[in-house]
């Protein structure tokens, strides 16, 4: 199956073809459209052409159409109207906790109004978190953080650290008693693992020594129960992605 052209508002727009992969007919149709609307293929206040032309532009069924549509409402992407049809959403209406849609604007659209935005969110709960855990977490917590920690050290590939950075980070965030924060782990951990993909470098022993370093004193301040050096732990952590990030988009 592949999509080749699509009508929009009297013009045509190239996208992408729907690669083959052990996903539903209707997942491939929402990444496909999910990347046109991030990508401004299918820009922001559009229609999207009615069903039965983008059902054959697409070369799939109405059914699996329809459902896909229902994801991306469900995502804040488009609107279904009666009568009026499908339209694009703005961008402040995108559920941007959502993977798909986070994974979207790494691929398309990383600017740098993405980036403050993203570093900003981490400043916001990430210091507030570390410093609750500094001074709540239990030692069967605070044992997590650290397999976490030695997982990072031991990490022989870049996917396994990345994986293990990403277990530390969230155990400090389950450490946390509060339960709204608590709550904002599955979220926070789809921001964080963005964060680190966009902000990591494979094979540069230096970067990921400092990395560990950074780590290595939150976890003491967490040990240590010292919520001032666990808060400026974190902050020069998040300085130092977000440092990253601007270097690899420059």
């Amino acid at each position: 199956m592949m999509i080749e052209k699509i009508m929009i508002n009297q013009r045509t727009v190239s996208s992408r073809p729907i690669k083959k992969r052990p996903k539903s007919i209707h997942h491939q149709i929402v990444e496909t459209l999910g990347r046109e609307i991030v990508t401004g293929g299918m820009p922001i206040g559009s229609q999207i052409p009615t069903e039965s032309i983008l059902a054959e532009s697409l070369g799939v069924g109405r059914l699996a159409l329809r459902e896909a549509m229902k994801v991306l409402a469900a995502m804040g992407m488009v609107v279904i109207l009666p009568k009026t049809g499908t339209h694009v959403l703005p961008r402040e209406s995108w559920n941007l906790f959502d993977p798909n849609v986070l994974q979207w604007h790494v691929q398309f659209a990383f600017d740098d109004e993405f980036t403050k935005d993203l570093v900003e969110l981490r400043n916001m709960i990430e210091p507030v978190a570390a410093g609750i855990a500094a001074t709540q977490a239990s030692p069967e917590q605070i044992e997590k953080i650290r397999q976490a920690y030695v997982a990072m050290v031991d990490a022989e590939t870049h996917a396994e650290y990345l994986e293990a950075d990403l277990r530390f980070h969230s155990a400090v965030l389950s450490s946390c008693k509060n339960r709204f924060i608590r709550q904002l782990q599955i979220p926070i951990s789809e921001v964080l693992k963005v964060s680190f993909k966009a902000s990591s470098t494979p094979g540069r022993d230096v970067d990921r020594e400092h990395a560990l370093n950074l780590h290595q004193a939150l976890l003491m301040a967490i040990e240590n129960h010292d919520p001032d050096a666990a808060v400026s732990a974190v902050e020069r952590l998040i300085e130092r992605a977000s440092e990253r990030m601007r270097n690899m988009r420059s």
